[in-house]
């Protein structure tokens, strides 16, 4: 007798054959970073929750979310990525420059507004645009970001007033089959009027892993790190995060990319949380090489 009382009110919560049906037979792949170490680390990639990746202002952290961004959705996959620090044209033409490399008129994306100079220069000499597209390497890239990336779409971050507007347009955005959600960042998302920034931090933290968890969608949160762990030497780690300390609780896995003060152009990525598998060893981060007038990352080999 006690032990159906006890079995009835462990199924109350749902049976085991409810989760072989409901869940197992119904799991979707994480979605992978295309870092083949990172996504050994995670077990395959970003699952539903909230995954923070953080770095010290010029680390490149921007830059990495947008290349994550890039290669989700050239898997295939269907990404937004919220920028409520650049314009969406600026990050547009971050992407662009990237998708320049596949065209054969590779262009830095510093260098847009002079390209958009002689683009106009020709156009008020009578070119007409169907000839500009043909040959002009913005157009072209474009077109290869049309073409290669149509599964990442780029929110307007000026519309997006707090939280509740990246919790509004994630879930429809599900509903049209939404696989990732990147935000940039943490400590520029506004909640509800809440000024202090520890609780404002530790609430946009909490309600971005619930969002994910509950619409089934990893979440990249793009986070600041403090200078002083860097300045003393020492390698990143959980508290490098500025703005609360909460944030290593609603986290799934925490990166931090460090930018190394003797190579510019090396970016090194260290996995200082993970729940799904291990974190790198403070001396042998994910050694990566950032070409950032490209926007684009590559193992180091």
């Amino acid at each position: 007798m006690v032990d159906k009382v006890w079995d009835g009110y462990r199924d109350s919560f749902g049976g085991l054959g409810d989760y072989f049906r409901s869940h197992y037979l119904t799991a979707v792949p994480p979605m992978p970073s295309n870092i083949a170490p990172l996504d050994a680390l995670l077990c395959g990639g970003f699952r539903p929750g909230l995954h923070v990746v953080g770095g010290e202002p010029a680390a490149g952290k921007s830059a990495f979310g947008l290349f994550l961004s890039m290669m989700a959705a050239l898997s295939g996959g269907r990404v937004l990525y919220v920028s409520l620090e650049m314009s969406r044209g600026q990050c547009i033409e971050r992407c662009a420059s990237f998708a320049s490399l596949s065209t054969g008129q590779p262009f830095r994306w510093g260098d847009v507004w002079r390209l958009a100079l002689g683009a106009r220069e020709r156009a008020e000499a009578g070119e007409r645009i169907e000839q500009c597209v043909n040959h002009d390497p913005v157009a072209l890239a474009l077109k290869a970001l049309e073409e290669r990336f149509s599964g990442l779409a780029i929110a307007d971050g000026s519309t997006i007033a707090d939280m509740s507007d990246i919790e509004r347009i994630a879930e429809d955005g599900r509903k049209s089959g939404l696989g990732l959600l990147v935000v940039d960042y943490l400590q520029y998302v506004s909640v509800d009027g809440i000024a202090d920034e520890y609780t404002r931090v530790s609430e946009a933290s909490k309600r971005l892993n619930m969002l994910g968890v509950r619409l089934g969608l990893p979440v990249i949160a793009l986070a600041s790190c403090s200078r002083a762990g860097n300045a003393k030497g020492k390698p990143p780690d959980m508290h490098s995060f500025k703005g609360s300390g909460d944030i290593e609780y609603h986290a799934l896995s925490a990166s931090v990319i460090e930018r190394p003060v003797d190579d510019p152009g090396a970016r090194r990525l260290h996995v200082v949380k993970n729940r799904f598998g291990g974190v790198t060893d403070p001396d042998s981060p994910i050694r990566l090489l950032f070409d950032g007038a490209h926007n684009s990352f590559s193992l180091e080999q």
